[in-house]
């Protein structure tokens, strides 16, 4: 165990004990069933959401957040020092670019690449009922909502908490791609959810991307100290970057893949320069500042 983290004695007795030797198991199981208990009455149309649909999916959003506060408690670690990731600021500021421009470029190459291959491109919907110079400013509040309530809370559970510990078994690509998988699977149920941005569109590309992203996200994490703010920003601005994006494909599905060949393409590179650990040597791109450890096993 890492000696910056006090372990405080399992809760529950044997079921902390059990948790403690499954702690990423645990919060994967966790994390699906209280989710899917809030997406699944309306995804298999038992429950008709309507105007409430949006309260119901940011509702659903907090599952992994939940679920990595109820593993560490029941294994008597931290909560603080957990959630003290987000405090996790004083990096370089390359970082913080990375983390806002990263995915805008990742869209527009992708916009970029589709067009160029003759597919037929639309000005973006946004563009049709708003002057392009309030586009930033539309950017900045999605990201704001997305940060705190549509995304950016996941990152407590995903990086902040499975990442940590999986690292303590596998190389860094490896955890990430069991992150990514069951991230993926985590948004199933929004899929046959009419109203959530991910209905009726394809999954196999949307967790083939997500795959890859996830190995772009454990790059930031374990290059800014271990910042779960940093992460936060990155989705928020993934989640938000198609605002910035003055064109759209006109047909969503080979753009679907397209993305996610981009996001590889992204992700590979990282590793062929960081290797399997995805981390950076530069001591300058880390944070300066103390208690950089994240929550042991």
């Amino acid at each position: 165990m890492d000696p910056t983290t006090s372990s405080r004695g399992h809760r529950f007795g044997s079921v902390g004990a059990f948790v403690a030797g499954r702690e990423a198991l645990t919060f994967f199981a966790l994390t699906l069933a209280l989710s899917w208990a809030v997406w699944l009455p309306g995804a298999l149309g038992f429950v008709e959401f309507g105007s409430f649909t949006l309260a119901v999916i940011v509702i659903g959003g907090f599952g992994p957040l939940v679920a990595a506060a109820l593993v560490t408690w029941l294994v008597g670690d931290s909560l603080r020092v957990w959630a003290g990731q987000l405090r996790r600021w004083r990096v370089h500021y390359s970082w913080y670019l990375a983390a806002f421009v990263v995915p805008v470029v990742i869209f527009a190459a992708s916009i970029g690449v589709y067009s160029a291959l003759g597919n037929p491109v639309e000005q973006a919907e946004a563009l049709q009922q708003i002057p392009i110079y309030v586009l930033p400013l539309i950017f900045v509040l999605n990201m704001v909502f997305v940060f705190l309530l549509g995304g950016g809370q996941e990152e407590l559970g995903w990086r902040g908490f499975a990442l940590p510990r999986l690292l303590d078994r596998f190389n860094a690509v490896t955890a990430s791609l069991i992150i990514g998988a069951v991230w993926a699977l985590w948004h199933l149920p929004l899929f046959v959810m009419e109203g959530s941005s991910q209905f009726n569109q394809p999954f196999v590309p949307y967790a083939t991307s997500l795959l890859a992203l996830s190995i772009v996200f454990t790059w930031l994490y374990r290059g800014t100290g271990c910042s779960v703010l940093l992460a936060m920003i990155l989705h928020a601005s993934y989640n938000s970057a198609t605002v910035l994006i003055p064109f759209q494909p006109v047909q969503t599905g080979a753009m679907s893949w397209l993305l996610a060949a981009v996001i590889w393409v992204l992700a590979l590179g990282l590793v062929a320069i960081h290797g399997r650990d995805l981390c950076s040597s530069d001591p300058m791109d880390r944070e300066t500042g103390e208690d950089r450890s994240p929550p042991a096993a």
